[in-house]
């Protein structure tokens, strides 16, 4: 009797389903079967970021608004130069991310649709092979997060000033300015609210911020202004969390792909 295999559809729907799953879990699952160390994961994830914004990548905003912690990320772990969006808009590309799926797929089309938190998400498999999950910042999937022992969310795209936060004991009103709180509360979790004999996977998420709101006065140091305040929010963050990291300094790789 001939083997069967798969049609084309089902064999690409089954990738949909499960890249997500197989790029982030496979490795830590074969760790957890050979008693391997797993590695800590800290997802930074900044809203609204063109590749022109990032000047690792040499666009033409690389001399006008530098980015020198995230380059300092991409020297020393991985840049993408062949990397594809498989949806841009807010909530689509978050749900994304997090089943491994297309929009059409996890159900998020568009920022007007809430987000079914039962499917599988890659968190949810973390957690299964002992990590400890955490979410701070933007959510904006218009459900409460699933798959994470920690979190602590902005309602919709949230407030600038003296935010609100969504968490599992119900809405929390912060004093600051937003970015600073999520930066603070993501190292909080860091160092005083997990296991520190498990592994982690923390997301932060930052928003892109208008000029008219930020605090900072850091515009002049640029000669495009517009770009000022979303530069100096994340060059104070990503700074804080290689402090916290105990970084080394490094030096460019031109051969880093």
């Amino acid at each position: 009797m001939p083997k069967s295999f798969p049609s084309r559809r089902s064999f690409l729907k089954s990738l949909g389903y499960s890249s997500a799953a197989f790029a982030l879990s496979s490795s830590l699952l074969s760790a957890c079967a050979t008693g391997k160390k797993r590695p800590n994961i800290l997802f930074i994830f900044s809203d609204d970021h063109g590749y022109q914004a990032i000047s690792a990548y040499g666009g033409r905003l690389k001399d006008i608004a530098p980015t020198p912690n995230i380059d300092k990320i991409a020297e020393k772990g991985m840049l993408f130069k062949k990397c594809y969006v498989t949806n841009s808009i807010c909530a689509p590309s978050r749900a994304t991310i997090l089943t491994g799926k297309h929009s059409h797929l996890n159900g998020v089309i568009d920022n007007r649709v809430k987000f079914d938190g039962s499917q599988q998400t890659f968190p949810k498999l973390l957690r299964k092979v002992g990590y400890q999950t955490a979410i701070v910042g933007k959510w904006h999937l218009k459900t409460e997060p699933t798959g994470f022992e920690f979190w602590q969310v902005l309602p919709g795209q949230g407030q600038y000033y003296n935010p609100d936060f969504l968490t599992p004991e119900g809405k929390k009103r912060e004093t600051g300015y937003v970015t600073d709180i999520i930066a603070d509360k993501t190292i909080d979790w860091l160092e005083n609210k997990r296991d520190k004999e498990k592994p982690f996977y923390d997301l932060g998420e930052w928003e892109l911020y208008d000029l008219e709101n930020d605090p900072h006065e850091m515009h002049s140091e640029y000669d495009n202004p517009q770009y000022a305040p979303v530069v100096a929010d994340l060059k104070k963050e990503l700074a804080r969390l290689r402090k916290f990291y105990k970084l080394p300094p490094l030096k460019p790789d031109p051969k880093r792909i």
